[in-house]
């Protein structure tokens, strides 16, 4: 899971944190993804054959491709499933705010962007199964600048998680982005959640900052900001 900044290549040495210079992270520490319209409950075109295309080159399992699928866009209607799916991830709350998540959490995640970008810049968007929803993503297009997407919020189901469905998600999510204009993804991550920052630099992250510590409910970190470039882009700022 990304940390909101709300969430991985060997560790580098990080960069000083610029001060007053490079926009916050956004979010706790999760991840965000690409943008699309699409209306609530109906599935996002190309995804499901996108996910084929890479199950059958091998980077993924069938089983982690027909999981996954195809996702939908969530809106304030679903924050019930939502906090559902919050519920069966509370070890992640419990680690960053030190308090199990409420309802209101699940609200929070259809609005909680930068004061310069709105709502409509965000695409929350769902993965369910026959148990429900077990995989959230929230999206942020062009932030903190055009052609940086940031991921500012991905979650799977506790029960889902060692079965390949995140690596799947991302891979579709990174896609999706690409295919609209993104040049670079960014995340954060809480240093605190070592197995999160595990899994995005496997992924071919790299750190790009560290800032913080910063309160959330009742405690507080320092998070971890990665970039992945895409198509040879050059990330400003970076420490490579």
């Amino acid at each position: 899971m990304s940390e909101k900044l709300r969430l991985q290549e060997p560790i580098r040495s990080p960069l000083e944190t610029p001060r007053l210079i490079t926009p916050l992270p956004y979010r706790s520490g999760t991840s965000f993804l690409a943008w699309a319209i699409v209306n609530n409950n109906q599935p996002v075109p190309d995804v499901f054959s996108k996910m084929t295309k890479i199950a059958a080159s091998g980077r993924l399992g069938q089983n982690a491709m027909m999981m996954t699928g195809a996702p939908i866009k969530l809106t304030q209607a679903d924050a019930a499933d939502v906090a559902d799916l919050y519920n069966r991830c509370s070890d992640y709350f419990l680690l960053q705010d030190g308090a199990a998540p409420t309802l209101d959490d699940a609200r929070e995640l259809f609005s909680d962007v930068p004061p310069e970008k709105s709502a409509h810049n965000q695409a929350v968007l769902g993965w369910k199964g026959p148990g429900g929803l077990y995989a959230i993503a929230a999206i942020l297009r062009d932030y903190p600048r055009d052609g940086t997407w940031y991921l500012g919020f991905m979650i799977v189901d506790a029960a889902q998680r060692g079965r390949g469905v995140g690596r799947s998600i991302y891979s579709t999510v990174e896609s999706w982005a690409a295919a609209r204009g993104a040049t670079e993804i960014r995340l954060a991550v809480l240093e605190a959640n070592e197995a999160a920052e595990r899994f995005w630099r496997s992924l071919g992250f790299i750190e790009y900052r560290r800032v913080g510590p910063d309160t959330f409910k009742m405690r507080s970190h320092r998070r971890i900001e990665l970039s992945r470039r895409l198509s040879g882009a050059t990330v400003e700022g970076s420490n490579k």
